[in-house]
């Protein structure tokens, strides 16, 4: 402990609480405007070289500090003699659609100098997006490359190109302006500098508004923490102006007060590792910013290289102490880093430094860091430590309440400090931004947090990233962590994996699938079936992805993999795709080999409907030999089979299907009438299975856990409220609810008469005779919806007197069951249900049902009517809330009721 702290201080870090880290405080001038210290450093350094820039096959353009800020100034005259109006937030936004170069960067400055922020727009992106940026923003001005762009409506006279800003401002001075003379007419360190629209790969993409005192606290971090060496000459500029590591790839070497030279990278280097290398090698370059991706293509590179003794002469051919030697700061940012890559790099160099740098645009980029200088740094398992944060910021690991979370213990992310975002273009999402209620830390600076959206947790001084909230899906019932999936395909030797991404298809709904698509080294031997067959050993069956082979991976312009191209060429499945998925998904196919000439027509049936439901999910050849669960099929879908087949006339018991050991099986047990009905069951089938006992005092812990074990897991409502009920709330309800439950005798638990536990539950109400509970705490949110939802269906629809409606009101099993055997269960306690409500008297059975699975049962084996299908994101709570606004259109609250012959 001794020794932890004592390096923490060294950094200047503070662990203040359980799970609170405190950066370095450092006196920052938040009144400060970036381009105030170009000029700076312009009287200082008038001949110093500023910028440089090349393209292939012209002649480079270097440009000194004066020469650059001159130019700067001429078109800062002239943006602020063309601008419009302000946008809703009161900002002057200038939007910039140009390409990398020396006018990119003489333009943005201008943009400072006119009082404005500059907006990127990506050249590339496609036009509905660019307009979405465009429409929300309102810019008062839009820069491009020729005036023809398509980003805006020209009626509106404010698009311009460079060229034509350029030729129409030549005249204008070339002097430095005062405050009075810019859009605004006073300095203001905390009006945005730039507004950076966020990547958009999970939906609508959002503008981030970060000002001049924010940009100013990462750089002057920055100047401290990885100083300049005195033959650091010249930084490199290559990342996407729309991704926020660009703004301190391109500010902190002119902005220094000993400033460096900029060089500017075209797009068509970055994406040769070869050239790239060559020019970081060739001009000495000493410190690089870059994606995982990126780092591994280059160590790949290099060890193609090292192995081909041309291509290593020719690289070293004026330095004799090795390629990239002068390269001595590695930063990686932008996605977790693999321990795997991290040790590559180790083995490639010796006596150099990689970051792992951690943080987003709405926190400016960075707030915390992980240095790696050798393999002691390694020392944390599989993850590799997103460090300590920066200076004057603060980390929180927080639990559902907004508590602390224990050292060591898993918390969602929360920053407070200098490092934040004014918030987003139009005020959207505020509740990302919210007030710093925290007993710690508070302090000038510390007002606000942002809530992050990631998981982490502090061991031994440092915080490790667990992954996003909402890289947690659920499949068939059970937690599965995308991140974990993705950890365990990396932890594979000798794959021949060179690129991977772990997706979900649709989640919750019954195409769902869970994806990993990967690209394979162009020597390696592995299939996606070895892969498959490798990972049946480290994951659950329930967490076992479909590997598919690509031939590339796609990128967003900021350098991260591009998540929805691949899952939209997934869903399409085109022949363009077709192309990169591996042969097994090409194309579905059917084997009948086997299939007597009297089943011929059933398999048919049976083969054809199961790939019609499995569709892209379709892992294999659909056989009589092959399973369905093999196949990519899951509990939801498995329901959803058997209801079209119904459809089709062919009935077969859920747990005839559900159990068969491959499609021979299902075919014997298929039978026609020709009409359509509900689907079978069988219920003595599943008695020699399972037993019924009413509920006695002695069930009581097993019945809470396996409740609130179900509730917690699997609730479909309570996942869309933030924070994240806590499991103590379901214990506490179930506590009060106890006593009532064992009075009215109409609940019962199911034990495994294989095993003799106890694996199901189901607790039931007479609807006119519940229990009147007092209790506050956020599950009180979910019983208000619930009542809103079911107080008018019981008032117009259901009988009227006690004893006459049988309320199903909640039903778990335990969550360690298996796919099949939790289907099973969930069948016999609707059985039993039933026998309770007839053995008892009452008229019908009333339910309330939000998770797909248990609505397909209901309305497809166990024969309710839907009273009353809800889209759950359309409820506004009493005070104006909608607390599942983030739900999707999808989620539903279905009431059923089911009349007891």
């Amino acid at each position: 402990m001794h020794d932890r702290n004592d390096a923490q201080a060294k950094m200047g870090v503070y662990p203040t609480a359980s799970s609170i880290l405190q950066g370095p405080s450092v006196p920052i001038n938040n009144d400060i405007q970036l381009h105030r210290l170009f000029e700076r450093n312009e009287k200082v350094y008038p001949e110093h070289m500023a910028v440089m820039h090349e393209e292939l096959g012209q002649p480079s353009v270097q440009l000194n500090f004066t020469e650059l800020n001159a130019i700067s100034n001429q078109l800062a005259r002239g943006i602020i003699a063309r601008a419009g109006p302000k946008n809703n937030d009161g900002d002057f936004v200038v939007a910039v659609q140009l390409p990398p170069g020396d006018g990119l960067i003489a333009t943005l400055l201008a943009i400072w100098k006119a009082g404005a922020a500059y907006l990127p727009l990506d050249v590339a992106a496609p036009q509905h997006r660019i307009q979405h940026v465009i429409n929300e923003a309102k810019p008062c001005l839009v820069i491009t490359c020729t005036p023809e762009a398509e980003v805006y409506d020209n009626k509106s006279n404010i698009i311009y190109s460079l060229k034509q800003l350029k030729s129409q401002s030549v005249t204008l001075s070339a002097s430095n302006l005062e405050d009075r003379e810019t859009l605004v007419g006073s300095a203001d360190g905390r009006r945005p500098a730039t507004i950076i629209y966020t990547s958009g790969s999970t939906g609508t993409p959002k503008g981030v508004r970060l000002p001049h005192c924010v940009i100013f606290n990462r750089l002057n971090w920055q100047w401290n923490r990885f100083p300049y060496s005195d033959t650091e000459h010249m930084c490199v500029f290559k990342t996407s102006l729309t991704f926020v590591d660009s703004v301190a790839e391109i500010w902190a070497p002119l902005l220094h007060d000993a400033p460096r030279c900029l060089m500017v990278i075209p797009k068509a280097i970055t994406k040769d590792p070869e050239r790239l290398i060559n020019i970081l090698h060739k001009n000495k370059i000493e410190r690089l910013v870059l994606v995982p991706s990126l780092l591994r293509a280059i160590l790949l590179y290099l060890g193609i290289s090292n192995n081909n003794e041309e291509q290593s002469s020719m690289i070293n051919q004026n330095d004799e102490r090795g390629i990239l030697s002068s390269l001595k700061l590695w930063v990686c940012s932008g996605e977790p880093l693999p321990v795997s890559l991290a040790k590559q790099f180790l083995d490639t160099f010796s006596g150099l430094t990689l970051c792992n740098f951690y943080g987003s645009t709405e926190i400016m980029g960075d707030v915390s860091y992980y240095a790696i200088k050798s393999f002691k740094d390694l020392c944390f398992g599989d993850k590799i430590p997103i460090g300590v944060p920066i200076d004057n910021t603060t980390l929180y690991l927080l639990n559902d309440k907004g508590q602390t979370v224990e050292s060591g213990c898993l918390g969602e992310l929360y920053v407070a400090g200098a490092n934040l975002a004014s918030g987003y273009v139009n005020n959207r999402d505020p509740h990302r931004f919210v007030k710093n209620c925290q007993p710690h830390n508070q302090g000038t600076g510390m007002e606000r947090m942002y809530q992050t959206g990631d998981y982490g947790k502090v061991v031994n001084g440092v915080l490790l990233y667990e992954g996003r909230t909402d890289s947690q899906i659920k499949v068939r019932g059970h937690r599965v962590d995308l991140n974990e999936v993705e950890t365990a395909i990396h932890q594979l030797r000798d794959s021949g994996i060179d690129k991977l991404t772990v997706q979900c298809y649709k989640p919750g709904e019954t195409e769902q699938a869970l994806l990993a698509f990967v690209v394979f080294d162009n020597d390696s031997k592995m299939t996606v079936t070895d892969v498959e067959d490798r990972l049946k050993n480290t994951l659950p069956e329930y967490a076992m992805p479909q590997v598919i082979s690509i031939e590339t991976m796609p990128y967003l312009v900021n350098g991260k993999i591009d998540r929805q191209t691949l899952l939209r060429q997934y869903s399409e499945l085109s022949a363009g795709f077709a192309e990169l998925v591996s042969d097994v998904c090409k194309k579905s196919k059917t084997d009948y080999t086997g299939v007597d000439a009297s089943q011929m027509e059933i398999a048919k049936h049976l083969f054809e409907t199961v790939s019609s439901v499995l569709g892209s999910s379709l892992r294999s050849h659909i056989s009589p030999a092959a399973n369905f669960f093999t196949l990519g099929g899951n509990s939801l879908n498995a329901i959803y089979t058997i209801s079209k087949l119904a459809d089709l006339g062919y009935f077969i018991a859920v747990s005839d299907f559900i159990t068969a050991p491959n499609f021979g099986i299902v075919i014997n047990k298929m039978r026609f009438s020709g009409k359509r009905k509900a689907c079978c069951n069988d219920e003595e089938w599943l008695s020699e299975k399972y037993t019924k006992q009413m509920l006695e005092p002695k069930h009581k812990d097993d019945v809470i856990k396996i409740i609130a074990d179900s509730f917690y897991e699997k609730a479909d409502l309570e996942n869309w409220i933030k924070p994240k009920v806590p499991y103590s709330e379901y214990t506490q309800v179930l506590e009060l609810l106890w006593e009532s439950l064992l009075e009215k005798n109409l609940s019962f638990v199911v034990q495994s008469k294989k095993s003799n536990k106890l694996i199901g539950a189901a607790l039931n109400f007479d609807a006119l005779d519940e229990p009147d509970i007092e209790y506050n705490g956020r599950l009180s949110i979910i019983f208000e919806f619930l009542e809103f939802l079911e107080s008018p269906i019981r008032r117009d629809h259901l009988p009227k007197t006690k004893g006459s409606i049988l309320h199903s009101f909640m039903m778990g099993t335990d969550k360690n069951l298996d796919a099949p055997t939790n289907v099973e269960v969930i069948t016999y306690m609707e059985q039993e249900v039933l026998q309770v409500g007839k053995t008892n008297g009452f008229e019908g059975i009333f339910t309330t049902n939000t998770n797909p699975l248990t609505q397909q049962l209901g309305a497809n084996v166990f024969g309710y009517k839907i009273l009353h299908d809800y889209q759950i994101n359309n409820y506004v709570t009493p005070d104006g809330n909608k607390i599942f606004e983030e739900a999707p259109d999808d989620q539903r609250a279905i009431c059923c009721w089911k009349v007891i012959q």
